[in-house]
């Protein structure tokens, strides 16, 4: 019988938008261009002084084919474990693909709420399976 592999309870503390760079290159026109182009990029970061925290960096770009509509976001999500941080959880899914799947539904909101706000047909991203981007 195979011995069970120790869980690591997590939590999200806090979720931080750090960097936006957003293009629209006709202000009368609110309408973005259809199939805009969607790209995310994501990586986990480590502070080996502090074994219990765990920083999800997220990266979005959205481009239309014309290059009339830019948007790039770089988000940070701040997650807190019960168990000390050690390298079997640095290496499983659960941080590869659970963490991220739950800070981007906080990236997701964002960018609605920001191109609604910008006065532009709000984009809403579709899910994202972060378990086939591995």
């Amino acid at each position: 019988m195979n011995e069970p592999i120790p869980q690591h309870a997590i939590r999200m503390i806090s979720f931080l938008v750090n960097f936006i760079d957003f293009k629209i290159e006709n202000p009368f026109d609110s309408n973005i261009p259809e199939g805009l182009e969607v790209k995310i990029g994501y990586s986990n970061l480590y502070n080996e002084d502090d074994t219990t925290h765990f920083t999800v960096n997220l990266e979005l770009i959205l481009n239309s084919p014309d290059n009339t509509f830019m948007l790039q976001v770089k988000s940070m999500a701040l997650f807190q474990t019960q168990s000390p941080i050690d390298e079997a959880f640095k290496n499983s899914s659960f941080v590869s693909v659970n963490a991220p799947a739950i800070a981007f539904p906080f990236l997701r909101s964002f960018i609605t709420t920001l191109t609604s706000n910008a006065g532009v047909k709000p984009v809403i991203l579709p899910a994202f399976n972060f378990n086939q981007s591995q």
